[in-house]
């Protein structure tokens, strides 16, 4: 995958099918996940690129976010361990990555996504990140800089 990827690249890559994001340093293991994720569809960002992407101004999401129904992006309905759950989604993490880090059973992750899609009005990982990121966004004031 090119080095200097964008959320805006991400988000028209996934609106086009694409699911997992590794760079050319990815080792099998993170292209064995990668592909795995997408085969369900699941968004799967390698860290090397969730840290490049992470230094994108609030700007830039909004202004690719502003206009994508997610459902409702209200995160105060979820519970502390969702919202835990789901930050670590919006990092790019699989479930059992996330399950490892929160000392948990995957099966207990992907409960805990199943009530955050619910809550949330979306249909998959992908659009749960988006909204926590959109949400994120929009509480931030606009002179804010990189995140």
């Amino acid at each position: 995958m090119a080095q200097d990827l964008e959320w805006f690249a991400i988000a028209e890559y996934c609106r086009a099918g694409v699911y997992g994001f590794v760079d050319e340093h990815a080792s099998c293991d993170q292209i064995v996940s990668a592909i795995s994720a997408a085969s369900r569809k699941d968004l799967y960002v390698a860290s090397s690129i969730t840290c490049k992407l992470a230094s994108s101004s609030v700007l830039d999401f909004r202004r690719i976010f502003a206009n994508m129904d997610l459902g409702s992006t209200d995160i105060s309905k979820l519970s502390e361990r969702e919202l835990e759950t789901l930050k670590l989604v919006a990092k790019g993490m699989s479930n059992k990555a996330i399950a490892q880090s929160l000392f948990i059973s995957e099966k207990t992750v992907k409960n805990h996504l199943y009530n955050v899609y619910k809550k949330l009005g979306v249909r998959d990982r992908t659009q749960a990140a988006i909204a926590v990121i959109k949400t994120l966004c929009s509480h931030q004031n606009e002179s804010f800089g990189p995140i």
